[in-house]
């Protein structure tokens, strides 16, 4: 959107940072319920070439504006806890770059198996 000669853009996508290493995308939307309705969830698993920050992070966009800022209020300082007993305090922060990535289609090669038939 622009006004004025300024880009405004609507932030509706937020990252979760520093959630447990052992947190998977499926115990991580079973403890944010009940979730707002969302258009875009992607959860990334921690990297051990960072050790020792060793933590998991997931971009979520929301449909409705009023529900960034609820979920913000809700979950931003919110304690997780790992099967170890070990806490870890999230942050939530809107994501750097609000665009989220579209879904290809699979479309098959139209030249796959075609190498015997070069001539």
């Amino acid at each position: 959107m622009c006004h004025m000669g300024i880009t405004v853009y609507k932030t509706h996508k937020i990252v979760i940072r520093r959630l447990p290493p052992s947190l998977t995308k499926e115990d991580l939307v079973e403890q944010l319920q009940p979730l707002p309705e969302l258009d875009y969830l992607e959860f990334f698993s921690s990297d051990t070439s960072l050790f020792p920050h060793l933590f998991a992070r997931a971009y979520l966009n929301f449909k409705n504006q009023d529900d960034v800022v609820l979920f913000s209020d809700r979950f931003d300082g919110y304690v997780f806890i790992d099967n170890r007993g070990q806490e870890y305090p999230a942050i939530v922060e809107f994501a750097p770059f609000q665009k989220t990535a579209k879904k290809r289609s699979k479309k098959k090669d139209a030249k796959s198996g075609t190498i015997e038939d070069g001539d």
